[in-house]
């Protein structure tokens, strides 16, 4: 039996399940892990060691993200990159 049968669906004989979500095999639950921790640390190495994988395989097939979504992540970055940057030079 799958891991989101056990875990995650909602079934009569079973508490804990989440209602609406229906089984989905371990490719889905590697892609979920994955983001997640790509979307947590910005880091692919992390998802990587995650779901047990190579830092290539993650890049390839788990880093994708809307194209707005890649805009907002970029531009958090940056900000967080300048500030420090703009911190120093005041101190000057």
């Amino acid at each position: 039996m799958a891991f989101s049968t056990l875990y995650l669906v909602d079934l009569p004989w079973r508490p804990g399940g989440i209602p609406g979500v229906r089984p989905f095999g371990s490719h889905a639950m590697r892609d979920l892990a994955a983001t997640h921790v790509i979307k947590l640390t910005n880091m692919a190495e992390q998802a990587a060691v995650a779901i047990s994988d190579t830092v290539g395989t993650v890049r390839k097939h788990y880093a994708r993200f809307p194209f707005a979504e890649q805009l907002e992540r970029n531009g958090h970055l940056v900000h967080v990159s300048l500030a420090g940057e703009l911190d120093d030079e005041e101190e000057d």
